[in-house]
């Protein structure tokens, strides 16, 4: 569910972030003599901009960058007939049979025998695997930093399909999956465009969105992406931010309150159907000193904490000449969602530490899965789930 990890509780560069045209007026620069925009875009943003004022149905199929691993210093691929591309697929620069190991070198990578240093490659053949797991599309090996980038550049809409299957599967409403669907696509195009100047567009993980890498059987999740083929929330011409997480407590919360920054159709509403959710209600205990080092890890302060208090929900600290203001989801952030499953709680200071207790799980921010399998379940279709929850963004059909 994103975002639901300690450094993902941020919506990125939000829709409330700054001034700016819709998506088509902002797109169309300089006009050739055919009227169509003279500008030269990453291919996971040339095709949202083909799409957006042209949605060719050809252009369904185009890939995403999906960034799988990060910080590998080697990789071992097997197949067969495997052949290493240059980072555009064009030129072939080595082939290695049944095997390649590919090593970082430099601020590129390379593989003994086979290629010298690029700045990347792209890697086919037949069944090919990286260390055992299969990429859905054409792998793509660069230098990145930390170590290796592993980028596989697969369709947007089997993308889709996997977000649903690890957010929802297929045990779940057909109307519950349908609005899942529309708010992982509407979410992956937004971070396309956002991400335009990245060598990826979404992480395999849920710092974006959950995603299944096995296999899914044909069923309600293929039928949910089916029936909603190029389905994207929109708002003000753009795709919208359409976050989500498990259970929202009973209440909704806005982007302001949990992110920092107002979004429009991102509110706080009160919410009665995720009654269904499991474990709802929690409290946690956390120690004096866990809070302190959490504090100090986070640069927020230095040395021991003199005292905390409460005020109007929010939890006050002092240390030495600081005093921090800390409301419950940015003490969330500190913590981790791993000791902290919601971000709104009530927290009370006691001598040992602080004790925390909540409703929920996830940021409950945008729609609330249990929520959504709750409306599905008393009749709902996905359209009527979709405006509850993002009041105000446009259901368009993007192809």
């Amino acid at each position: 569910m994103f975002p639901d990890a300690s450094g993902r509780d941020a919506t990125g560069a939000s829709a409330a972030g700054r001034q700016r045209e819709p998506l088509d007026a902002w797109l169309l620069g300089p006009q050739n003599q055919c009227g169509r925009a003279c500008v030269r875009l990453p291919s996971c943003l040339s095709w949202v901009v083909v799409l957006w004022l042209s949605a060719p149905p050809a252009a369904a199929q185009h890939e995403i960058r999906l960034l799988l691993s990060s910080n590998a210093a080697s990789v071992t691929l097997t197949g067969r007939e495997l052949r290493v591309l240059d980072d555009e697929g064009e030129q072939t620069l080595g082939r290695a049979g049944q095997r390649l190991v590919v090593c970082r070198e430099g601020e590129g990578v390379a593989a003994k025998g086979v290629f010298d240093p690029q700045p990347a490659v792209r890697v086919t053949g037949e069944d090919v695997a990286v260390d055992g797991h299969r990429p859905l599309g054409v792998l793509e090996i660069r230098g990145g930093r930390g170590g290796l980038w592993l980028v596989d550049r697969l369709p947007l809409e089997e993308y889709v399909a996997r977000v649903v299957e690890a957010e929802m599967g297929g045990g779940w409403p057909l109307d519950a999956l349908k609005a899942q669907a529309v708010a992982a696509r509407s979410f992956a195009l937004r971070r396309c465009l956002q991400r335009q100047e990245e060598a990826y567009d979404l992480v395999a993980s849920t710092s974006d969105q959950a995603f299944a890498r096995g296999s899914i059987a044909e069923g309600r999740v293929r039928q949910a992406v089916q029936e909603t083929f190029g389905e994207v929330l929109a708002f003000e011409g753009f795709p919208a931010e359409a976050t989500y997480s498990a259970c929202c407590g009973g209440r909704t919360g806005s982007a302001e309150e949990v992110f920092g920054e107002k979004v429009p159709y991102l509110r706080s509403n009160p919410d009665p159907y995720c009654a269904g959710c499991p474990g709802g209600e929690w409290q946690r205990r956390v120690a004096r000193a866990e809070l302190e080092k959490a504090l100090v890890r986070a640069g927020r302060i230095r040395g021991k904490l003199a005292r905390c208090d409460t005020d109007a929900g929010t939890l006050v600290c002092h240390a030495g000449d600081a005093r921090l203001e800390l409301r419950p989801a940015e003490l969330r952030r500190l913590l981790g969602p791993a000791l902290v499953p919601a971000a709104r709680f009530s927290i009370k200071v006691e001598k040992t530490g602080l004790v925390l207790v909540g409703r929920g799980r996830g940021h409950g921010v945008g729609m609330c899965q249990w929520g959504a399998r709750g409306m599905a379940e008393q009749g709902s279709e996905y359209r009527e789930i979709l405006r509850r929850y993002y009041p105000g963004a446009e259901l368009r059909k993007m192809y």
